[in-house]
């Protein structure tokens, strides 16, 4: 997962940071020609800039962000704070938070907006910047497991944490070999009804199950492993 660049909503904070030095395309040509010395750059030019025809290079963005005031990561990304957010989305996305009944109460939209500047004011603690894409995904991730798991930032915490994740790994294996079966018949149902699916229930076709018996065995010992391991290290803290 990585983030991206849209070259219509970068062309939109190029026209809004043009309009409001209140520049003509031309005017606004002219002046990033004079910053590199350069008589490249027309009106047709600005033109597609800000429809998001395309992008400016590297040298021509350090000239406009120079005009507007901000740094080019500011141009390209917006304000760091929407930028982060952006973050979040695509994790909930990519992670399936906003499906799954777990992280309901987070990523609620009454509530997702109070979490996510909590978060952020995790991001800013950390002094994480747009270089730290990665950094803030994880954080974003650790900070959910918090939430919802009671894991938290200390080192016992992290016990909790990958045995959380582990377990999670062991659910999402099974969806690769087994398909949902209802277990209750809906023939009748009505909207509001409660259906009930378990999962786990009908071997896909073509599933290798004694190579789904061989990787479940794998995180199962590494649990046991990562168990043994916090015994070790809480006699050692004794």
């Amino acid at each position: 997962m990585k983030n991206s660049i849209d070259p219509e909503i970068v062309g939109s904070r190029i026209r809004d940071i043009r309009k409001t030095m209140g520049l003509s395309m031309s005017a606004f040509a002219e002046r990033i020609n004079h910053i590199l010395n350069e008589k490249k750059i027309r009106s047709g030019t600005v033109s597609n800039w800000e429809t998001g025809k395309n992008l400016p290079n590297n040298e021509r963005l350090k000239a406009i962000a120079e005009i507007g005031g901000i740094s080019v990561n500011e141009l390209l990304h917006g304000d760091f704070e929407s930028y982060c957010y952006g973050i979040f989305d695509a994790v909930n996305d990519a992670e399936g938070y906003d499906s799954d009944r777990a992280y309901k109460e987070i990523t609620d939209p009454g509530n997702k907006r109070a979490f996510y500047a909590k978060v952020f004011d995790y991001v800013k603690e950390y002094k994480y910047d747009y270089e730290d894409y990665d950094r803030i995904c994880n954080l974003y991730k650790k900070s959910i497991a918090n939430e919802v798991h009671g894991a938290d930032y200390t080192n016992e915490g992290s016990f909790n944490y990958l045995q959380h994740e582990l377990e999670k790994i062991k659910w999402g294996l099974r969806d690769y070999f087994y398909t949902p079966v209802v277990m209750n018949d809906t023939s009748d149902a009505v909207p509001g009804d409660e259906v009930t699916i378990a999962w786990g229930g009908i071997p896909r076709e073509g599933a290798d199950f004694e190579l789904y018996e061989k990787q479940e065995e794998l995180i199962t010992q590494t649990k046991i492993k990562l168990s043994d391991l916090e015994i070790d290290y809480k006699e050692n803290e004794q």
